[in-house]
């Protein structure tokens, strides 16, 4: 509506206003002219139109008056009005004449052009000034309005971008926030992975794994772009591995710092395997692992990356220590709550009572350490059926005086039989396998079997320590797959 206003003004009042005196004389000559050949041409005996009673000079007065203001009606009336005289005398008029042309009352259409002319012109350009008035405030509003648009474009421009930084900063907060969650929890191995993907995810780490020292060797515990046939083993002999380096000086080691140290040649065949590698450390700032970091994208190769990926470090470290500390609030609990047995905490004070007893009375007991077959081939939720489905089946074929406890490892378990003999218990054992066995493969999963290993205690074992290092020996032997007494199944 605005614009339309503009044009209506712009039309009525800056086209006409801006014409030229020039133009606006010459346009009145052609229309009294026009006119002047009309009369002699179709009124040839009625010059002037003296004798009509519409003359048609009104109509050149009321167009150029409504059309030009004032200054140019007077204008029009005088013409129109020496037209008059002009076709009244025919020659210049003699008094005797201009005296008679008044008493017939001739006069009154000379006065009456100018009269009207006059008025008209005054009317009509006391509102051309109020349109010019009315235009200039107008164009003044419009220049204001062009100025407001203009600063709006620019606040709405600096709200997208600061829109655009909230976002930003939400996504960012978000992401911080899914990283924190996936270290969150007191499972180890949802730690370590949650710290892959982070890497993964973040950081452009393609190839990467997860290592902790356990006695001699480096032991695996996760892995990223690693074909599977390259985690089967899972274990590095702490004198054979590069990754020494980074336990010994305790901090970032990248490939300058193997480099520059005294027996870089020892690892040389090494060198091009990992860029980095960041220890782990616990709460009393000793390295226990280290996060190797073997391919990386080439842009992401930079000392800021590798700060930020030092700070997820130390998360997973709190994670870590956090988890270390519920374990201790876990064991100290008779029972494993997920599996409903009891605890290997309760078992070495189960074990010392049992061991005194045996001394006390003479009387013997059996430990049989169990394992699910290759338990590590199994998926994380196979596992979980199978350790629970097993511990059921275990409880179900036991006598009321057997006592099942869980292992130090995933997939062990321990039973211990007061009064009976390792052949008995043998039976019991293949009587689960055959059930678990059945149960695993109803939906055609493959089922690798138990194995255990069965020792005898009496009164001439000497303490509980002793039996527990009878037992890791039996696992050890059960990893080696080499039965280590005549009830081995």
């Amino acid at each position: 509506m605005r614009e339309d206003f503009n044009f209506f003004l712009t039309d009525r009042t800056g086209r006409f206003m801006k014409k030229n005196n020039f133009i606006i004389f010459l346009e009145m000559l052609l229309a009294f002219f026009a006119c002047n050949c009309v009369n002699y041409v179709f009124f040839s005996d009625d010059p002037g139109f003296l004798k009509s009673e519409f003359n048609p000079y009104w109509l050149i007065i009321f167009v150029i008056t409504t059309s030009y203001g004032l200054l140019p009606g007077i204008l029009s009336g005088l013409l129109a009005s020496a037209h008059i005289l002009l076709f009244t005398f025919g020659s210049i008029p003699t008094k005797t004449g201009i005296e008679q042309f008044l008493e017939t009352g001739g006069g009154t259409l000379f006065l009456q052009f100018i009269l009207a002319s006059t008025l008209l012109g005054a009317f009509r350009q006391n509102n051309l000034n109020k349109e010019i008035l009315l235009r200039e405030n107008v164009n003044s509003l419009i220049r204001h309005n062009e100025n407001l648009e203009k600063q709006c474009s620019a606040l709405n421009k600096t709200r997208e971008s600061l829109e655009k930084r909230i976002v930003d900063e939400t996504s960012t907060f978000k992401i911080l926030y899914n990283a924190a969650i996936k270290l969150e929890g007191h499972d180890a191995e949802k730690i370590y992975n949650g710290c892959l993907e982070i890497l993964k995810e973040h950081f452009n780490v393609e190839k990467a794994s997860i290592y902790f020292k356990e006695n001699e060797y480096y032991v695996l515990k996760a892995s990223l772009g690693w074909d599977k046939t390259n985690t089967i083993e899972g274990k590095v002999p702490v004198e054979e591995s590069i990754m020494t380096i980074a336990f010994e000086k305790s901090s970032v080691i990248n490939i300058d710092d193997i480099l520059s140290t005294h027996n870089a040649l020892k690892y040389s065949s090494q060198h091009g395997d990992i860029l980095w590698i960041f220890p782990i450390k616990n709460n009393n700032n000793n390295t226990v692992g280290v996060v190797n970091i073997e391919q990386i994208n080439f842009l992401s190769f930079t000392t800021p990356v590798r700060e930020m990926i030092s700070l997820v470090i130390e998360w997973v470290e709190k994670a870590l220590n956090r988890k270390k500390i519920n374990d201790i609030f876990f064991d100290s609990m008779i029972n494993d709550i997920e599996l409903d047995i009891y605890s290997f905490s309760y078992f070495k004070d189960t074990l010392g009572h049992e061991i005194k007893k045996a001394k006390r009375y003479g009387s013997c007991f059996t430990l049989a350490l169990i394992m699910l077959n290759e338990y590590g081939c199994y998926t994380e939720n196979q596992q979980k059926i199978l350790i629970k489905s097993l511990s059921a089946l275990i409880k179900k074929f036991s006598d009321n005086t057997d006592m099942i406890f869980k292992y130090t490892v995933d997939g062990f378990l321990v039973c211990l039989s007061p009064y009976q003999e390792t052949e008995r218990i043998s039976e019991k054992i293949n009587t689960i396998n055959k059930a678990l066995e059945e149960i695993f493969t109803a939906d055609n999963n493959s089922f690798y079997g138990i194995k255990s290993n069965i020792i005898t205690c009496d009164g001439n074992t000497p303490d509980v320590s002793t039996a527990i290092a009878a037992l890791e020996n039996t696992e050890r032997a059960i990893n080696a797959l080499t039965p280590i007494t005549s009830g081995a199944n």
